[in-house]
């Protein structure tokens, strides 16, 4: 994603040619072409390893459920 424009060099030539001299005949020929590449550079965002997300998970899941028991301790007494 991102802004920005693009430059790029764009060439056609064109050949007409005419002959005869009460009935004529005419014919133009066209060729064009164009090359264009586009290089991106950006910085990679470090992305966690699967693991890594489930270990995170496990901490949070385990301390949550350290929260609810003493949560259910306290309203048993």
């Amino acid at each position: 994603l991102g802004k920005g424009t693009a430059d790029f060099t764009f060439k056609a030539f064109a050949n007409s040619n005419v002959t005869g001299s009460g009935n004529f005949d005419s014919q133009i020929n066209t060729y064009a072409a164009a090359n264009l590449a586009v290089t991106y550079d950006y910085d990679p965002k470090a992305v966690p390893e699967p693991s890594a997300a489930i270990g995170l998970g496990l901490v949070a899941g385990i301390g949550l459920m350290s929260q609810r028991r003493k949560n259910w301790l306290k309203a048993s007494n």
